[in-house]
């Protein structure tokens, strides 16, 4: 109940007391929500799933209503809402669903298919921010003097630099392998190559610049999340004990915000993963408090346990990796609860709604890259939220992709900023 109190009070601006004293109520002129198994007459009820009052996590009967646009969880004849938005709420925020059995896919990730979003058909739809917003309006409506904050659209754009130059500062071994590779195989990128490390021409992922000064002039910030950890058959990154590579990531860190981005491994190893801060630290000089897991992989609650530990206070891996969309059902970033320590954490989750990667591998054209984003916009309009977008340099120059995604950045840029009317 303290942390849904907690989500309340950052959600809407406003003090949420929880009391048990009914005398408190009636000595203060309080907006009053009644989350009991007594229903009070001219007061808004709720009669209280048993979630928020459990002591173990177990399976949840969420007694699903279907019969309205908006899919009600934990629905609830005797709430005036029609179900428990609270217990709702807190079973997406907590990513309960993912402390239980499930099945996962070949990188030990949580698949979309595996979410009840995906059985009620609301993957791209914000469902806790609907239920809260519906909440909201119900409040206002019974007291028209209450100040409850309305949600604010904007976006947030981040680059994730799985590696740094295609071409330029690869080491000896990597190198090699790509030249014998490309002569085989690609004879224009073999010329590339050979016209980037002995005749002067610009790495073709070198555009970091070009992309900061991008969403500088749109009014919007950037953050770009670099791994420096070791290579693997999943970490391709430049080895950052090159001159070239630690000199480029400081050199970024100067002009635009920057964060850590863990390699693969580092999801079930602490250890390696307070490693590669630490170096992070080293090359760019700054605390670093901003974290996304590569290839969107970590495990509840140990990952997210170990950013904290390690300082980590802000964390973007709150996403789908086989689709664009509400994994934990909101575009607000949010507390993290531990479920199997019963409290929240320091740590903020910022969840992650549209990565570009997937969308051109799960679309067939431009246009209908575009209609996504324009679809999970969209339903955003009525409750706002953060519309956080992720970008790979690789994607947006159209290598080993089926299109490049520039034109979906550029879309970005000029139509997704400003306010919620």
């Amino acid at each position: 109940m303290l942390y849904m109190a907690k989500v309340l009070s950052e959600r809407w601006g406003a003090n949420v007391i929880i009391t048990t004293d009914l005398s408190t109520l009636s000595e203060n002129d309080l907006a009053i929500y009644n989350y009991s198994s007594n229903i009070e007459v001219d007061v808004l009820s709720t009669v209280p799933s048993q979630l928020l009052f459990e002591k173990r996590i177990q399976a949840q009967e969420l007694n699903i209503n279907r019969s309205k646009e908006t899919p009600y969880l934990f629905s609830n004849s005797d709430s005036f809402l029609g179900f428990d938005p609270l217990a709702a709420v807190f079973f997406l925020l907590s990513r309960y669903e993912e402390y239980l059995p499930h099945r996962k896919d070949e990188h030990d990730r949580f698949t979309s298919e595996s979410s009840i979003l995906f059985e009620i058909d609301c993957l791209q739809r914000p469902l806790v921010d609907l239920y809260l917003n519906e909440l909201r309006l119900a409040l206002l409506s019974k007291y028209p003097l209450l100040e409850l904050k309305k949600g604010v659209f904007k976006t947030d754009f981040t680059f994730d630099i799985d590696q740094l130059f295609l071409y330029e500062s690869r080491g000896i071994a990597k190198a090699l392998l790509g030249a014998t590779k490309d002569l085989v195989l690609d004879r224009k990128s073999f010329a590339k190559r050979i016209d980037v490390n002995f005749g002067g021409a610009k790495d073709p992922l070198n555009i970091y610049e070009r992309l900061e000064s991008l969403v500088s002039k749109s009014g919007n910030s950037s953050r770009f999340f670099f791994q420096v950890g070791e290579s693997s058959r999943f970490d391709n990154n430049n080895p950052v004990y090159l001159p070239l590579v630690r000199n480029s990531i400081h050199e970024i860190s100067l002009k635009a915000n920057i964060g850590l981005h863990p390699s693969y491994f580092t999801s079930d190893d602490q250890e390696l993963l307070a490693t590669e801060l630490k170096r992070l630290k080293r090359i760019t000089n700054q605390e670093i408090q901003h974290s996304r897991q590569h290839y969107l992989r970590f495990n509840l609650p140990n990952t997210y346990r170990w950013l904290e530990n390690i300082g980590v206070s802000n964390e973007y891996s709150m996403g789908f990796a086989d689709i664009n969309g509400f994994r934990a059902g909101t575009a607000y970033p949010f507390r993290f609860y531990d479920l199997g320590r019963e409290e929240y954490l320091g740590l903020t989750v910022h969840p992650l709604i549209f990565m570009d990667l997937l969308s051109v591998r799960n679309n067939d054209s431009i246009d209908s890259c575009i209609d996504e984003i324009i679809c999970l916009v969209e339903s955003m309009s009525s409750t706002g939220g953060v519309f956080s977008t992720t970008w790979h340099p690789e994607a947006l120059i159209g290598f080993d992709v089926p299109m490049a995604s520039m034109p979906l950045l550029d879309y970005c840029l000029q139509n997704t900023s400003g306010e919620i009317d």
